[in-house]
């Protein structure tokens, strides 16, 4: 029997000291009946409202659950990519890692630290994975433009945006220079602007995708002597809230699913 489905959404549940995070959503049948099912989150990475598929049974710590299987799942001999920005060291390494382990191929990206992006790649060939590096820097609309063409030309597909790059230069406002203001302003918030610009329509023709926009509680509640950082992460909230559905955003972390994205965006 195949069902449709209504609607999704991820629900975490905190269990200290760890959270886990499961994809939730309500389907129909052809007769009308409705279940709450789970999805598994590599399938939920490829599907919209309204698709089809069917029902197997799963164990949950709970006991017996019913588990939607979608009908245009990505085959399993393609290939999901990540391109990451900022991904040269730090979070945005670990978060390319992760990725990594779970079976993606990477784009290791920064506009420094080509050594650092380069030994990335290197760990992760050695997990047996896909990766290359691209130097280009997020705030130059055109290099990302480029850095976007490559990864096409690479991998023929970006499934997952990380918006992680991002810079500091902290100074009190009255100390601040333009310099300053405009340098962090241009990467950590035009940055996120041109690489989302850049995939969506790739992302589109795909029929879905991911964008996660690395934000900061400082955008939310400033900071002294941030005044260009703050600004900077509070335009990513306000840009993600924007132009993802509402529903699917997440503060501080914040998440734009393109299959579910209103044409207006």
């Amino acid at each position: 029997m195949s069902w449709k489905i209504l609607t999704y959404s991820e629900i975490t549940q905190p269990l200290p000291p760890y959270k886990r995070s499961y994809i939730v959503g309500i389907v129909e049948n052809e007769k009308g009946s409705r279940r709450i099912v789970q999805i598994d989150k590599k399938i939920a990475e490829s599907i919209s409202i309204g698709d089809e598929g069917e029902l197997k049974k799963g164990e949950s710590p709970t006991g017996e659950i019913d588990i939607f299987v979608s009908s245009k799942s990505i085959e399993k001999d393609v290939q999901k990519v990540a391109l990451i920005t900022g991904s040269s060291r730090g979070i945005g390494k670990a978060i390319a890692l992760e990725f990594a382990k779970n079976g993606f191929a990477i784009v290791i990206n920064s506009d420094l630290h080509s050594e650092e992006g380069a030994g990335v790649v290197k760990e992760i060939e050695k997990l047996e994975g896909a990766a290359v590096y691209i130097k280009a820097d997020v705030s130059d609309l055109q290099q990302v433009e480029k850095m976007v063409k490559r990864t096409m030309e690479k991998f023929g597909r970006i499934d997952v945006l990380v918006n992680n790059a991002g810079i500091t230069s902290d100074k009190k406002l009255v100390n601040m220079t333009y310099e300053q203001w405009y340098k962090v302003i241009s990467v950590n918030l035009s940055g996120v602007f041109n690489c989302t610009k850049s995939v969506l329509e790739i992302m589109k023709q795909q029929g879905g995708g991911k964008i996660i926009n690395m934000a900061s509680i400082v955008g939310e509640i400033g900071n002294i002597g941030q005044a260009n950082y703050a600004s900077s992460k509070g335009g990513v909230i306000a840009f993600t809230k924007t132009v993802a559905d509402r529903k699917s955003t997440r503060l501080n972390s914040s998440h734009t699913d393109i299959s579910r994205m209103p044409s207006s965006a």
